[in-house]
């Protein structure tokens, strides 16, 4: 009981912090009246990149605490506050990468992120393993808080670099705070339009709801395995970390197959994206429904195996173009 209500206050909250967002967002969409839709700045792709750095901030000091009191009440707070940084993780890094790349410059920029992602998600559990079995879960929590703070450096290096890149110079040679906010991060369109018409737009858009379907579903595959099967695989069958980190490498290298694939293959689609993404998932996440009800009832690891890899390619197809 206590894990399992550690991982639903980590759901529920990572779901108000969504809900926060989007309320924020459309508030803010509605109330301030005539909009400027145009060029992304440097100056609001530098507010995203604070606010992501504000929530691996929040991440790696519940990491710390977790690693000094593994308590579950201590374990049970941290994830909340987990679960809303990591809503706002995901909404501005998202944010981000929209404003930073455009049509199939996007789909190759989140395919190369994503391949990356999943690179690092298996160093990342191999070492996990490595860690737990050797020097406990303390040592596992201290390694995730250290890698959170890290990634705020990158965040801060990208920052200036976009600042060297973008802004331009005065005759004094300091960066002008005129030249920060009228900086374009792409091509200059710009239209005045009602916040009310705004909002309208983007509900009425079919790419928002296919959009949302898609992340949707993945995104129940995706947080009942991930969450659920460390414990299930620790406790039902017996496994070690060494095999759960494993068992995961396997997951991971299916979504990289898939996605780099798929991120291919979407470029040279004509209006046919979102049905060959559904398709995709629907088949797919049928077979891995079929093996880990299967799973469920055998201990045999050549199908629990082969629905971890399904799974993965289940999550590459429908991740990439969903993003």
């Amino acid at each position: 009981m206590t894990i399992a209500t550690a991982i639903g206050v980590y759901y529920w909250t990572g779901f108000a912090g969504g809900l926060m967002i989007t309320c924020y967002q459309v508030t803010r969409l509605i109330l301030r009246g005539p909009v400027r839709k145009g060029p992304t700045t440097l100056l609001q792709t530098r507010r995203q990149i604070v606010y992501l750095i504000i929530g691996l901030g929040c991440g790696a000091l519940t990491l710390a605490g977790q690693a000094l009191y593994p308590h579950c009440f201590v374990h049970t707070i941290c994830r909340c506050i987990q679960g809303l940084a990591g809503a706002f993780i995901f909404f501005y890094a998202f944010l981000l990468s929209v404003a930073m790349f455009k049509g199939a410059q996007q789909v190759f920029a989140m395919t190369v992120a994503s391949t990356a992602l999943n690179v690092a998600e298996v160093l990342g559990s191999a070492l996990g393993a490595v860690l737990f079995d050797r020097w406990g879960q303390r040592s596992v929590f201290w390694f995730l808080g250290v890698v959170s703070l890290w990634n705020q450096v990158l965040l801060l290096l990208v920052i200036l670099h976009l600042e060297g890149h973008c802004t331009r110079r005065t005759p004094g040679g300091s960066p002008s705070r005129a030249s920060q906010r009228a900086e374009p991060l792409e091509a200059p369109g710009v239209q005045q339009r009602s916040g009310w018409t705004n909002l309208l737009e983007v509900l009425r858009s079919q790419r928002l709801a296919c959009a949302v379907i898609l992340i949707v579903m993945a995104a129940i595959v995706k947080g009942s395995v991930e969450e659920m099967l460390p414990f299930h695989a620790d406790h039902r069958w017996g496994f070690g970390p060494m095999k759960i980190g494993k068992l995961f490498s396997i997951t991971a290298a299916g979504y990289i197959l898939s996605a780099v694939a798929c991120g291919k293959v979407w470029t040279y689609l004509q209006g046919w994206q979102v049905l060959f993404s559904a398709f995709w998932l629907m088949l797919l996440g049928c077979l891995a429904l079929i093996v880990f009800l299967t799973s469920a009832y055998s201990k045999s690891e050549v199908v629990l195996w082969a629905g971890l890899a399904t799974y993965g390619v289940c999550l590459g197809l429908t991740h990439t173009p969903a993003a």
